[in-house]
């Protein structure tokens, strides 16, 4: 376990990113759920069967619980950790000024059929 001044545990932020299977019947139902767990956000397409969720929260316990909660759901073949990193929560208020923050993504796409 890290050695972690009190009020920066209290201030972690835990950032994930998971992959999940999905039977192309319950795609929709899966979808729906995982858009009203809290700190959950659905970063691609389900056309494969086959989503990526970020998911950020206080704890690695409220991720793990989140990711078992997703991968006991009818449908979901399997829910995969891809990456997990912990941030202090203030210094990332501080790295990003999400009012501010201007993202361009047309270049990603660009010469995509």
């Amino acid at each position: 376990m890290r050695n972690v001044p009190h009020d920066v545990a209290e201030n972690e932020v835990h950032i994930t990113s998971i992959l999940v299977q999905i039977k192309p019947a319950h795609s929709g139902s899966v979808s729906g759920l995982i858009a009203k767990i809290p700190g959950a956000e659905i970063h691609s397409d389900i056309t494969d069967g086959k989503l990526v969720v970020f998911l950020e929260a206080k704890s690695l316990q409220q991720i793990t619980e989140r990711i078992d909660h997703i991968a006991a759901q009818p449908g979901v073949i399997s829910a995969v950790l891809v990456y997990h990193q912990v941030e202090d929560g203030d210094r990332l208020d501080d790295l990003i000024d999400v009012d501010s923050a201007v993202i361009d993504v047309a270049p990603i796409h660009e010469g995509q059929s």
